[in-house]
C-alpha cells in the first residue's frame, strides 16, 4: 500500500525504484510492484538515468500510477 500511496502523491510522475523506496521509507524490490502491476494500478514507463548514486551512466526502470 505505501508504494501504491507514494505514486498517487506523484501521479503523472515516473518515479524510479529508489525514489519510490526513499518516499516510503522502506527498501523495495521489484516484486513489491507486481500485485499493483497486476491490478493495472501500476506499470512501467520507460527509464531515467541516473548518474548521482554510481560512478558510471546507469538507466533504471520508471514507475507511474495509472489507477482512477
Amino acid at each position: 500500500q505505501k508504494v501504491i500511496d507514494v505514486l498517487k502523491n506523484h501521479k503523472g510522475e515516473a518515479l524510479t525504484l529508489a525514489e519510490i523506496s526513499k518516499e516510503a521509507g522502506m527498501e523495495l524490490v521489484t516484486g513489491h510492484l507486481s500485485s499493483g502491476r497486476s491490478a493495472g494500478l501500476i506499470k512501467s514507463v520507460g527509464e531515467k538515468e541516473i548518474t548521482e548514486t554510481v560512478s558510471v551512466k546507469k538507466t533504471v526502470k520508471a514507475y507511474q500510477y495509472i489507477g482512477e
